[in-house]
């Protein structure tokens, strides 16, 4: 499971239907149908770009490397043309190379994943995307982060969605779809029961469709990944009465639906307003969900207090994200006392969030009574030497009288993202990257 661009300094590991993204070994008659598939599928694309006098497009050439590498037998199910990664960086894919890809992929059954972030596909090119994938009965994962695709694009792709049995997966992550495409996606949510994963964080989303989304959640089930991050309006962001719309129809919809596992809401403008009423006590009655993100917001002491006091007695949630948000010592403390009786949690972010050595001593001396929290980030905060001899003891093994007994440490190295050395006897901190 699973924190892109509002994310910071913090990744919860994503969900369930996070396919492979490497290629692997398949067997004698797999290898052999696969070879003959992309044979076929490179000789449609080199065709289609002979005939647009473009045999150069570094995308076929990426393409051909995919193909070799068929050949020599490994099994490849994702088709990956990125445009920040080379080849592409120069050579981005537009709509009309799009055109030319598109066929090959609609006549040969060879790839289930597609990835074209970061690339420059405008309406055009979703409008003929939508049309492969409304035939398509193949293709289980899509991303088209980070392009140039607007509302009409996405309400092409939304109305696909009627018609295709098979995607799973669909990414528009950071296009401006705005409030056109979010009504058109929620819509087709009513009827589509086969989307799992749907990303449009920082797709300029106002309120109408957030609402919608929530609303339509309460009867579709099959919907288990939903990430809206980064679509705060100034608007949205600053007035209570929005909030407080947005909040209460995302409550009622936690408070009956059972089969969402991961909500992230980070970079959303939210504040205490929203905690303290209704959603921290409609997530302590959930049942479903296992991730939630609310990184970047402005929670602060009271709003964080409140979620915790929620989650003390919840047994659902698994994976909490509360980075750069601001719950200082008091929302630290509660965290520290829910961790006493919450055996759930496995994972809270808390990077940069104004905890000083009173909070986050509180912190480590719950870790010693809770032993099923497994990684804990606290980079970024304000840290003294009794804080870091407090949390490198837990990095410790603490032998005991008898032989026979040695405790592990609490934690490993890999479980904090922070460690810590001594410099004339007196321990400080240090950032590490958790692998």
């Amino acid at each position: 499971m699973i924190i892109g661009g509002h994310r910071s300094t913090a990744t919860i590991a994503r969900g369930v239907y996070e396919m492979p993204r490497t290629p692997t070994h398949a067997t004698d008659a797999s290898t052999a149908d696969q070879r003959e598939r992309a044979t076929s599928f490179l000789a449609h694309l080199e065709d289609a770009c002979h005939a647009a006098d473009l045999p150069h497009w570094n995308g076929l050439a990426l393409v051909r490397d995919v193909v070799s590498s068929i050949e020599n037998g490994l099994s490849h199910t994702a088709l990956r043309i990125v445009g920040k990664e080379d080849p592409m960086r120069q050579d981005r894919v537009t709509d009309e190379s799009l055109a030319l890809l598109l066929p090959a992929l609609s006549n040969v059954e060879l790839f289930t994943q597609l990835d074209l972030s970061y690339n420059q596909v405008t309406d055009n090119g979703a409008q003929a995307l939508a049309h492969l994938l409304s035939e398509d009965k193949f293709m289980e994962s899509v991303s088209l982060k980070s392009n140039s695709i607007q509302g009409d694009g996405a309400s092409q792709l939304a109305h696909s969605l009627t018609l295709n049995h098979t995607l799973k997966e669909l990414d528009l992550s950071y296009n401006c779809i705005g409030k056109t495409g979010g009504m058109e996606i929620a819509s087709v949510l009513q009827i589509n029961t086969t989307l799992k994963s749907l990303n449009l964080s920082g797709c300029s989303l106002t309120l109408d469709p957030l609402i919608a989304l929530a609303t339509v959640l309460r009867n579709n089930t099959a919907i288990s990944i939903l990430d809206v991050s980064d679509n705060a309006s100034p608007t949205f962001s600053a007035t209570q009465s929005l909030q407080s719309s947005f909040t209460s129809h995302w409550a009622g919809t936690l408070r009956v639906n059972s089969t969402l596992r991961e909500l992230r809401f980070g970079k959303m403008g939210l504040t205490d307003w929203v905690l303290v009423d209704e959603f921290a006590a409609a997530l302590g009655a959930n049942k479903g969900l296992r991730t939630l993100d609310l990184s970047g917001n402005k929670i602060t002491r009271d709003g964080a207090s409140k979620l915790f006091v929620e989650l003390k007695q919840q047994s659902h949630l698994k994976h909490l994200c509360l980075s750069n948000c601001k719950i200082q010592d008091q929302g630290a403390q509660e965290c520290a006392t829910t961790l006493k009786t919450n055996t759930a949690l496995k994972t809270i972010y808390l990077e940069n969030n104004g905890i000083t050595a009173i909070g986050l001593r509180a912190l480590a001396e719950a870790c010693h009574y809770n032993t099923h929290l497994q990684h804990l980030r606290l980079w970024g905060n304000l840290w003294d030497s009794e804080a870091c001899e407090a949390f490198n003891s837990l990095l410790i093994q603490q032998f005991t009288k008898k032989a026979s007994k040695h405790p592990k440490p609490r934690f490993s190295e890999q479980d904090l993202d922070v460690s810590f050395y001594q410099v004339g006897g007196i321990m400080h901190v240090a950032h590490r990257d958790p692998k």
